[in-house]
């Protein structure tokens, strides 16, 4: 899919990823592109959105990969950082949402005995979530069977069918985003309180599958004596005709 967003995040002086509205215009905004690594000029007008455009004289720009993909990976770990909280589903059948709030949020950090780096790791009452933002790349099996031999709480997130409102991507789309988006878990940690609440869950859903199982038993031989009295009643009746 082919779009025409314009670029909102950028390296500063200092190489931490910056907003175009935190920087002076044109080339004093003393910033490079996330992909490439060339200059930019911070272009912000009264026509067009306040946006990033790569110098037209630094070569490095002529292989530049940036994408609407890169500004949305971005934006989305930008959120999480920000807002600390995290809607996510528990249970497999009929699941719930379920708000995770976060005591730190590390972005673009590896896991432990591993070289895996999720897009970014929240922390909530002493447990690690993974959590993967998928826009055209989805996590394969090879890093799910990883995720999972080590026994991680990792989830990930179908961005693939957003589509913005205009040639900038907000904040406030991506939060929306999070909350309305398909999630599902690529490994649940068998012990801790996520595990706990998921297990609760599914145990629970078996429990009213066999409830409702015993009740629809119920009523079928309810309706299977109800039917075979009208059947011997309807015999008596013809018996008597004859």
């Amino acid at each position: 899919m082919s779009h025409n967003y314009k670029m909102t995040r950028a390296y500063n002086e200092q190489n931490w990823i910056t907003s175009i509205d935190d920087v002076q215009r044109g080339l004093k905004c003393n910033c490079t592109c996330v992909d490439c690594g060339s200059q930019l000029i911070a272009k912000k007008g009264a026509v067009q959105a306040n946006h990033f455009a790569h110098a037209p004289d630094d070569q490095k720009a002529k292989h530049c990969k940036w994408s609407y993909e890169t500004e949305l990976h971005l934006l989305a770990k930008e959120v999480l950082n920000n807002n600390k909280k995290l809607t996510i589903p528990i249970g497999n059948f009929d699941p719930y949402n379920f708000t995770l709030i976060f005591d730190n949020v590390d972005i673009e950090t590896p896991i432990d005995n591993s070289k895996r780096i999720p897009d970014v790791i929240g922390y909530s009452k002493g447990e690690q979530i993974l959590i993967e933002i998928a826009v055209s790349h989805f996590c394969g099996t090879e890093k799910t069977s990883e995720y999972r031999r080590l026994n991680k709480n990792a989830i990930e997130f179908d961005f693939s069918n957003f589509v913005p409102t205009s040639e900038v991507i907000t904040l406030e789309e991506v939060s929306d985003l999070f909350e309305n988006s398909n999630a599902k878990f690529l490994s649940i940690a068998p012990a801790g309180f996520i595990g706990e609440l998921c297990h609760a869950h599914e145990r629970q859903s078996i429990k009213d599958l066999m409830f409702e199982r015993r009740e629809f038993l119920n009523r079928y031989e309810q309706e299977k004596t109800s039917l075979n009295a009208a059947v011997t009643f309807l015999k008596e009746q013809l018996r008597d005709l004859s």
